[in-house]
């Protein structure tokens, strides 16, 4: 029996042989936790789904607890055409033959997406290796499950550090696993070499690393990052025959039940230090064990579902694949073929709701996921942004109860789901409901996304609203063990004063709702107790110049130059900013429009926002931008 639609691992396989375009259909088959389309024929398609679900059941076994499946679903395209998968994977045709990437794999809060080479799975079975221009031996689909394994690590495991995820991926990448047996924690000797010459990142520092600290973000550290990492996993797992597996497991029952992360470690390992000198002379031997796990002979698919696509489902599940990389050259004549097919694919009208999405046109986007959802009530996608858009820009009565349903629709589509969970819970606020009955959504998204510090923050800000101060104060303080970006911890740091406040002296007034459930009304970047609180009668400062950050709305950013200019408005006052190339411009990752589909010169428009630039400019001069980073907003 399959489990339920959008509690599944979904993959979607393109295997592809040198033909023309409809040479041969494309099928659809589906595992119990796989979906493969191929056109390369049925065998192919069955034996790529069972290899994806030994590799699923391989990670099982090594670790019992990763049983959840991530929160969206993978596609994966393998293809046998050098000139398909090259443009798929356009880094695959800029590097030498010893250098090429057999797979590509990114991931997104909605779709994760892997590109590979055909035959990766087919040659895990008969343990083929590539030998690396510098003597390394590495699989062929190692990078694959190297990725695999850390999206599942981040899912499975309740505040998984950087450190664990980077170990147990590469710990997993270097496996070879054939049709009865996997070999896991095959030596990576590039780590090895950089480890045996000695440690540059301290253990006590390793363990509280994220991916936002400066030591991560500094490339030579970041190399001994990723080096220590996979070699002190190592170590916990397999050194003097698994005796110190258990340390790992209590570090991560510790890390799960809410204990700092230096804590957890000294706790469980003992003294770092001692542990790193211990190290020392491991990495130093070379004499790296290895698993050796025997495998269940696996269901050979033939009572696998099938399914033949039509020539319009198929060109939109590339379609979709390029806009996800924002390639709208490569997907629109794919989705003009798809368009024209009678009747429309729904998975068509989803393709072009998000390619008019990219071009910040919400109308035509809203009316295209109507008409897919309309098409195929399972699309969760299609209701999460048809919900979106409805209640975007509005408040109160002018929301429709539709924009609640659709919420609701994907929810129950895909439970696990974590910004409609967000979604619903401020638009259940937002239309005048009890703020008590949007906590369930709230808490929902943190336990789906555990990693967003935005989603505590945005659960703290709603647990104000429903009257529990202490709860709240205790979700804001969570996401502060962390090295955050500046405008995460002031907007943390903000409620958290805001729920101390509201214990001491209540009754208090939370963060209001107008513009924003989860961060504080636009403001200057110094932030004072008063500030914090929106019932202080201290009166508000003005955002001007000499400041090296001020907040307000961003009205315009100008892409036709080779330097973006931007309009920034602040308190009714309206300042212009030259955003070089080299400026960042991000979005915080509780953001209702998904980064894979911003376009920053069109889908920011309207928004609050934060830009830093430099001060002690001359008078008159034009005010330099370093960076942009649009504050939640839904």
């Amino acid at each position: 029996m399959r489990t339920p639609a959008l509690s599944l691992l979904l993959a979607f396989l393109v295997c592809s042989i040198p033909l023309k375009a409809g040479d041969q259909p494309w099928i659809e088959l589906k595992s119990d936790h796989f979906t493969v389309l191929c056109n390369s024929g049925e065998k192919d398609a069955r034996e790529a789904a069972v290899d994806l679900e030994r590799i699923r059941l391989v990670l099982i076994k090594l670790f019992p607890a990763m049983k959840t499946d991530p929160n969206a679903p993978i596609v994966v395209f393998i293809t046998a055409d050098d000139a398909l998968y090259g443009s798929l994977v356009p880094e695959y045709n800029k590097r030498s033959i010893s250098d090429k990437p057999f797979s590509h794999f990114v991931t997104s809060r909605d779709l994760n997406l892997i590109a590979s080479k055909s035959g990766i799975f087919q040659a895990g079975r008969t343990q083929s290796e590539v030998v690396l221009k510098e003597g390394a031996v590495e699989p062929t689909d190692y990078k694959m499950k190297w990725d695999y394994a850390g999206l599942m690590a981040g899912i499975n495991f309740r505040r998984a550090p950087a450190w664990f995820r980077a170990g147990i991926g590469a710990f997993f990448g270097y496996s070879l696993i054939t049709e009865d047996q996997a070999k896991v924690g095959l030596p990576v000797r590039r780590y090895a070499a950089i480890t045996s010459r000695g440690l540059m990142i301290p253990f006590s520092k390793l363990v509280t690393m994220s991916t936002h600290s400066p030591e991560y973000n500094e490339e030579v550290q970041q190399h001994s990052f990723y080096a220590e990492s996979w070699a002190l996993f190592h170590y916990l797992m397999l050194a003097d025959n698994g005796a110190y597996r258990s340390q790992l497991e209590r570090y991560l029952q510790l890390l799960g039940s809410g204990k700092k992360r230096l804590d957890a470690a000294q706790e469980a390992f003992g003294d770092l230090g001692k542990l790193q000198d211990k190290l020392t002379v491991y990495y130093k031997s070379y004499a790296f064990p290895y698993a050796s796990i025997q495998l269940p002979p696996m269901d050979p698919g033939q009572g696998f579902a099938v399914h033949t696509l039509t020539t319009g489902e198929s060109d939109s599940w590339l379609a979709e694949y390029y806009l996800r990389f924002k390639r709208k050259t490569d997907a629109k004549p794919l989705l003009n073929a798809a368009m024209a097919e009678n009747p429309v694919p729904a998975r068509a009208h989803e393709a072009m709701g998000i390619y008019y999405l990219e071009q910040a046109d919400y109308a035509n986007a809203q009316k295209e996921f109507s008409a897919a959802t309309a098409a195929d009530s399972n699309l969760f996608l299609s209701f999460f942004y048809k919900g979106v858009l409805a209640a975007n820009g509005k408040s109160g009565t002018e929301i429709p109860a539709s924009a609640e349903a659709d919420l609701r629709r994907a929810l129950e589509l895909n439970p696990r789901y974590a910004p409609a969970s967000m979604a619903l819970a401020r638009v259940i606020i937002r239309r005048g409901g009890a703020p008590a009955d949007a906590v369930p959504f709230a808490r929902q998204a943190v336990e789906s996304e555990y990693a967003v510090a935005r989603y505590h923050i945005a659960y703290a800000n709603i647990l104000l609203q429903a009257g529990d101060a202490a709860k709240a104060e205790a979700e804001a303080s969570l996401p502060l063990e962390d090295t955050l970006p500046a405008s995460e911890e002031e907007d943390a740091r903000a409620v958290l004063l805001l729920a101390q406040k509201c214990q001491s002296s209540p009754p208090c007034q939370p963060l209001g709702t107008n513009v924003s459930i989860m961060s504080v009304p636009p403001r200057s970047p110094a932030l004072s107790a008063d500030e914090a609180n929106p019932s202080s009668n201290a009166p508000a400062q003005p955002a001007t110049p000499p400041h090296s950050s001020m907040r307000g709305i961003v009205r315009s950013i100008s892409c036709d130059s080779e330097e973006r200019v931007l309009t920034f408005e602040v308190e009714d006052k309206s300042l212009t900013f030259n955003l070089t190339k080299k400026a960042n411009i991000s979005q915080p990752e509780t953001y209702w429009l998904s980064p894979v589909f911003v376009d920053v010169c069109k889908n920011f428009v309207g928004e609050p926002g934060e830009v830093f630039f430099k001060s002690g400019q001359p008078d008159g001069a034009p005010l330099e931008a370093t960076s942009l980073q649009i504050l939640d907003h839904f």
